[in-house]
């Protein structure tokens, strides 16, 4: 079959339209297709990278990546998602590097001091995690996951109050932000407030019935709050759930 860059770009579109469906394995063969189509099409790899990051398939999406910057050694977006598909894989220091190198690039980009803080945060540098969240914020002052990833470095530097500030703010952004909603809750129960952070555990629950750490944080707060009868059941409907003690941030 004869290669045509203008059927490979057609493909890329319909990969691009799936891929917004969120139906990631019919965007994927659309994706390889174009690339059958034009092998050397930077953005063709880096979309298909992306649909394998959301198939949860990292080691793949970062071949595709790498494949990407091999053909384009300059394109900031690779390397960004090259980034957070290694803070998946849980090797931050290769993150930061990634994100350092998109920033080098563009160094304008919120998307990028994002990932860089997330990987900064589980390299336990906390402090240069906020001011990476800060300069995300600085790019875009509408930047959710930075107002909630603000405020979890807030809370681990025990700094409540300037964390439920940033909870709140990515909760005016985005009133079905459940994590945000669950966070606040936290920030809320480490200031003693527990009725405010018993409702907001409830408001996240409306969200996500079923989110297991938010049962058990209730429970938490219900035995603040001498409700011990109620505890026990958010306790037992989070272990139904599968919770298994791991934090959320």
């Amino acid at each position: 079959m004869r290669r045509d860059p203008n059927y490979a770009s057609a493909d890329n579109n319909k990969g691009y339209g799936l891929h917004g469906l969120e139906r990631y394995e019919e965007a994927l063969d659309a994706y390889e297709q174009a690339l059958r189509l034009n092998p050397a099409d930077i953005k063709g790899q880096a979309n298909k990278g992306n649909a394998l990051h959301e198939l949860k398939r990292y080691e793949e999406a970062l071949d595709a990546y790498e494949q990407a910057l091999r053909l384009d050694p300059g394109f900031a977006y690779a390397y960004s998602n090259k980034g957070y598909t290694l803070n998946k894989l849980k090797r931050y220091k290769d993150a930061l590097e990634a994100f350092d190198q998109a920033l080098w690039l563009d160094d304008q980009d919120a998307r990028a001091y994002n990932g860089k803080a997330v990987a900064l945060r589980n390299l336990n540098r906390h402090q240069e995690a906020l001011a990476a969240y800060e300069e995300a914020l600085q790019f875009d002052a509408t930047y959710t996951l930075a107002y909630n990833g603000k405020g979890a470095i807030l809370g681990d530097l025990k700094r409540y109050q300037e964390a439920l500030a940033s909870f709140e703010r990515a909760l005016q952004l985005d009133p079905h932000y459940m994590l945000a909603q669950h966070n606040k809750g936290n920030a809320l129960r480490n200031l003693k407030r527990y009725g405010e952070a018993l409702a907001a555990y409830e408001q996240a629950l409306q969200i996500d019935p079923n989110d297991a750490e938010t049962y058990y944080r209730k429970g938490l707060t219900l035995d603040k709050l001498h409700r011990t009868e109620e505890a026990q059941e958010a306790y037992e409907r989070a272990k139904v759930l599968g919770y298994g003690g791991s934090s959320v941030g």
